[in-house]
């Protein structure tokens, strides 16, 4: 029986190392450290406590460094829980490797409805690193 995976494309808290990779346990693999194809999206700090990642206008924008997970469905209904419980929505994106041996494909990431967050809410640029038209939470 073949179980059913899903490419999950993960740009914060639950990449390796930080505090919500847990979630990703008992059925997920890492397939490589990725970025969004597109420079369509913006990634700030919220709360001094995770990032968001929005859209932004087309091509005005940055890549965002993550990492690229295949995941079952029962992981991805457990993020699914926790990120949109917290409004993020899934939007599929184009995403590759780092590496120029690293296929692109397609991901699912969750992004954050630019109009559901207040202004105030969005604290200085602390845990985003800003490398040319890359950004990544570290």
């Amino acid at each position: 029986m073949t179980t059913q995976k899903t490419n999950l494309f993960v740009y914060g808290t639950l990449k390796r190392g930080h505090r919500l990779n847990s979630v990703l346990g008992g059925g997920s693999e890492l397939i490589y450290s990725a970025r969004t194809i597109l420079n369509d999206f913006d990634l700030f700090n919220y709360q001094n406590a995770f990032p968001i990642m929005m859209l932004t206008t087309q091509g005005e924008g940055y890549k965002i460094l993550g990492e690229l997970y295949s995941v079952t469905t029962s992981v991805m209904e457990r993020v699914n829980s926790i990120e949109s419980t917290s409004g993020y929505i899934p939007f599929s994106i184009d995403v590759t490797g780092i590496e120029e041996t690293d296929k692109p494909t397609q991901a699912i990431a969750f992004i954050y409805p630019a109009k559901s967050i207040g202004v105030s809410n969005i604290k200085p640029t602390t845990h985003v690193g800003i490398n040319g038209e890359v950004k990544v939470w570290t």
